[in-house]
């Protein structure tokens, strides 16, 4: 419930002490959500005062396979972000805006499988970052909702993906490259 608050994870972690997976909604600060030595999954999109240096700790502490995020708009808040110490090296999956991307750069991601990026960006950018991390045949799968010319990006950089799925693009399927 949206009225949660961070004393209410105190019992929640007693009465749960094996739980897996979390999305919360409410008035979340982050505060004692790094006490589930089990949980894998975890949602934080709906936490909307989630402070940074509780996210650090919980990253700190956990061994999350999933993470939600596109949460933190703020640069002051960017300005605290440090995820040296994260485990990030055991995420699958991740689902953030690209604010939040660039943090998660900092450390291999070695077991990710799923990137979902949230927010409008010049896609030839965010190519530029992603393949400064992977080869483009490591990339297999693109799915974009209100990029324009993207396939005309992909085809640009040699990307050889195995699944595009476009929504909403302007130009789809430009002539000069049918």
């Amino acid at each position: 419930p949206y009225f949660m608050e961070d004393n209410d994870l105190k019992d929640l972690t007693r009465l749960l002490p094996n739980l897996r997976a979390f999305s919360p909604h409410g008035n979340l600060t982050g505060l004692y959500m790094d006490e589930w030595p089990h949980l894998q999954e975890l949602n934080l999109s709906f936490c909307f005062k989630l402070e940074m240096q509780h996210f650090q700790i919980i990253l700190k502490h956990l061994k999350l396979e999933k993470l939600n995020l596109n949460i933190f708009p703020n640069n002051k808040q960017f300005e605290q972000m440090n995820l040296n110490d994260a485990q990030v090296e055991f995420l699958r999956y991740l689902e953030l805006n690209t604010y939040e991307f660039y943090y998660f750069l900092a450390k291999p991601l070695a077991n990710l499988k799923d990137l979902i990026i949230t927010n409008h960006y010049n896609p030839r950018q965010l190519f530029d970052v992603l393949l400064s991390v992977w080869s483009a045949k490591q990339i297999l799968k693109i799915e974009t909702s209100n990029v324009d010319d993207i396939l005309v990006n992909c085809l640009d950089i040699h990307m050889n993906v195995e699944q595009l799925t476009i929504v909403n693009d302007e130009n789809p399927l430009p002539a000069n490259i049918i």
